[in-house]
């Protein structure tokens, strides 16, 4: 397995990763990106996970400084992870993980510390237990009827 920055070639590969997303139907509210906007969001936060020459995941992530959050404190930068993907074939592989630590090493790298994300999925159990043994810890939960 490859840990790689996104290439604007791969950015199909993306889109067409992200609909698959969609239509698992195991997130809330999901909408794939256009190749246009994920240019535009393309940065060294971007990275892909190949197998065997196939990428079968993805994170998407922006560096963003705190307006005053509760959990991070005014003018401090951290990094939102928009998105984190991995082929059904292929989760609980660590895949997942090694995304995420990758895209952390190169947040560290740039002097980031701190990191955030949302989540809309349908199986927060798995979610929570997957970030949780990443180092993150909730902030908030919101829940309906």
């Amino acid at each position: 397995m490859l840990i790689r920055p996104c290439a604007v070639a791969d950015l199909p590969t993306i889109v067409h990763l992200q609909e698959q997303w969609v239509a698992e139907g195991i997130t809330y509210g999901l909408v794939a990106a256009n190749i246009v906007e994920l240019q535009r969001r393309l940065n060294s936060y971007t990275l892909v996970a190949e197998v065997d020459g196939q990428i079968v995941g993805f994170v998407l992530a922006t560096a963003q400084v705190s307006p005053g959050l509760a959990v991070i404190p005014a003018g401090e930068r951290y990094l939102e992870i928009d998105d984190l993907y991995v082929i059904p074939a292929m989760r609980s592989t660590g895949i997942g993980g090694e995304l995420l630590q990758a895209v952390e090493a190169a947040a560290q790298q740039a002097g980031i510390k701190r990191f955030l994300l949302y989540s809309a999925t349908k199986d927060l159990a798995a979610v929570m237990n997957f970030y949780d043994k990443h180092g993150f810890r909730p902030w908030a939960v919101q829940m309906y009827k």
